[in-house]
Parts: structure tokens; sequence; C-alpha cells
């Protein structure tokens, strides 16, 4: 039996090897370059002396953008096809036939593929055909050995003790001119097939090489580029350290005279400040001296009357005095004005908002305690309940 492989496309058949072959390719040593970026579907066979199809395994095989076989295909074709269940009758009785309905091996179905009727009869005639120029057996010819009464030949010689008939050396050296015709015919496609792939890779390594050279070639047109360019920036660099330089030291002056000139403002400023006090005290220390006196009114103070050298004080917070006044602190004061001026509860509710429900108004400082005096009765409950937790 020979080991075969052949190659499908949509019109059928397009490429027939002998297994060492087949090997060739799944080990990288020969590349397929029209078959880049490609599932393809194949077909592994055994065919006999009689080249007729004994086995078929369906499979199919990728190969990379570079027309290389993929390195992790490992199917076992040839166990396969040995497990394999008769199935269809290509003329010499079933044959054994694993496909992807047909498959002795389930973990192996997603590899293979089913054929169609016309792809199993293209199988048939190719071995017929015998492209590979395969040794075979013609039909009807006598087994070599054997006489036409069938006892056994011995040293050229048969039962009778005469030599065979000559018809038939005749065939057979016709039948081995034939079948050596053909392995040269086959040895002839096999060089030039390997003409062609070496072919093939040579346009390949020179197309790379042309357009690595390219490649080359643009990057020493940008590093020059990109020197010219780094000459232009260092050039700028320095002129804008130049410039810097001078602007920094234009900066430093202006930055001192502005200095000299706050110095002044503030000087001239707090002489006229001071003039402006004297005189303004000077105003109301005449005024006191004619009797006049400064009265104030602050809710929970009253009318306060202040005296000349506290007029200062009451300038820098008039709230701070009212509510050292009542004795409470200014935050306390502020919180009780505020309750004064609008008594309302002030808890705030869920969302943000507040209470602001009516409530009693507290008319003294002192007395004013927040968190209860204003709010309303349930939320000053809750407020003491929540201290006592």
């Amino acid at each position: 039996m020979v080991e075969a492989v052949v190659f499908f496309n949509e019109q059928g058949i397009c490429r027939e090897m002998l297994l060492p072959e087949f090997e060739a390719v799944l080990d990288g040593v020969v590349g397929l370059p029209d078959l880049a970026d490609q599932q393809v579907r194949l077909a592994y066979l055994l065919i006999s002396p009689r080249l007729e199809v004994r086995a078929a395994v369906f499979f199919y095989l990728d190969f990379d953008e570079d027309g290389a076989a993929d390195p992790g295909w490992n199917l076992p074709l040839r166990q396969l096809s040995e497990r394999a269940a008769p199935g269809i009758d290509l003329g010499a009785g079933p044959i054994r036939l694993v496909s992807r309905s047909r498959c002795p091996a389930a973990w192996h179905q997603m590899h293979l593929w089913d054929p169609e009727l016309q792809e199993l009869m293209s199988l048939r005639d190719a071995a017929k055909r015998n492209q590979l120029g395969l040794l075979c057996e013609e039909e009807g010819a006598p087994a070599v050995g054997r006489s036409s009464s069938g006892l056994q030949v011995a040293n050229g010689h048969d039962a009778a003790g005469t030599v065979p008939n000559k018809d038939w050396s005749d065939g057979q050296r016709q039948k081995t001119a034939r079948l050596i015709k053909r392995q040269r015919l086959h040895i002839r496609n096999l060089s030039r097939y390997l003409e062609e792939a070496q072919g093939r890779l040579k346009q390949a390594a020179e197309l790379q090489a042309r357009t690595l050279q390219a490649e080359v070639q643009e990057l020493h047109e940008q590093l020059s580029r990109y020197q010219a360019l780094n000459a232009s920036l260092e050039a700028q660099l320095q002129t804008q350290s130049e410039s810097r330089a001078h602007a920094e030291a234009e900066l430093v002056a202006r930055v001192e005279q502005e200095r000299l000139g706050r110095e002044e403002i503030l000087r001239l400023r707090s002489g006229h400040e001071q003039l402006a006090a004297q005189n303004i005290e000077q105003a109301l220390e005449g005024l006191a001296s004619l009797g006049l006196t400064f009265v104030v009114y602050h809710p929970g103070a009253g009318h306060l009357t202040i005296p000349l050298q506290e007029i200062a004080r009451y300038q820098e917070s008039p709230i701070a005095y009212a509510a050292a006044k009542c004795s409470v602190s200014e935050e306390q004061y502020r919180q009780w004005l505020r309750h004064f001026q609008q008594p309302v509860c002030e808890c705030e509710l869920t969302g943000g908002k507040r209470c602001a429900l009516p409530i009693d108004r507290v008319d003294n400082p002192q007395r004013f305690v927040a968190g209860e005096s204003n709010c309303c009765a349930r939320h000053k409950s809750d407020n003491r309940l929540r201290n006592a937790g």
C-alpha cells in the first residue's frame, strides 16, 4: 500500500503528493505560499498496487500568512485509517472511511470534514490517473513466479524444464519500462515543484530584502530629520535660556521696585491713618467736652452708652461688644439674635430642610440654650434623649 495526500479546493482535487512530501510540508521544509492564511481540506489515502483506494481520512489543515503548515497539527492519520469502519464502495469493495460523521475517536471530529459523493468519486479517478507515478500491477496479469498452469517456477524453468514464455518476459520488460517512465515523470514533477518552491522562496526573500532595505532607508531619513530638528530645538533652547535670564533679571528689578513701592504706600497709609485717628479722636474729645454722649441699641442689651475710650473696641465688633454687655459669648449671642429675630424651630430634617415650626421667643440671651430654646417641643425632647443616651 502507498500512502498519499490530496488537496481540495472549490473545483475539486488541486494537488497530490506522497506522504513523505506531505511530512516535509508539516515539518516546515517546504512551504505552500499559494495556500497562505487558509484552512484547506485534505484527504489521506491508502492506494493499492492496482491503483485502488482502500482507505481515506478527510481532515483540515491550517496554513499561516507565509504558507507554512500549522506546527501544532498532530492528527494520527494512519491510526485513524486502521480503526475506520467500512464505508462506500469505489469499485473494489468498501473502503475504510474516516470523516466528521464517521470518526472512531470523537475528540478528533472537530479536525475532520464530510465529503460529497462527487469528491469521493474524484479520489477514485485520481488514483487511476496515477499522476504520482506509483508502481502498479496490471489487472489480469499473472502473479510473478508462477506459470500459466499455476506450477511454481524454479531457476527460470517451468515444471517441464522449459524456459518461460518469451511474450511474458517482453510484457514484463514493457511493464517495467512504463513504471520507470512514470517514476522519471514523477521525479521530474517533484523537481519542478521544488524548483517552483525555491523560486517562490527566492522571490519572497528578495521582496523581504527590498522591503527591509526601504525600511532602513526610511529610518536613516527619519534619523537625519530628527538630528536636524534636535539641532534646531537646541538653538531655540539656547536663545530661550538667554531671553529667560534677561527677563528674570528684569523681573527681579521690577519685584524690588514693587516692594519698595508697597513699603512706601504702607508708610503713607499708616501715617494717614494715624493722622485721621488723631483728628477723629480730637473731634470726639471735643464733642465729649461739650456733653455729647454715644448711645447704641442692641437687642437683649438695650440702649448702651459707649464711653469715649471704648469707641475703638465697639467699632472693631459691635456684636462682640453687645455680647459682652449681656455676659454671654459672641456665638451664643449670634444664635440667640437669630432666634430672637425669627423664633422658629431650627432642627434640621432629612433632606437638609429645617422644621421651621413657630416657637416661643426667649427674650434674654442668658436664658437661651442652643438645641432647646430654638427647637419645638418634639425636637427638643429628641435632643434630650440623644444627650441622655
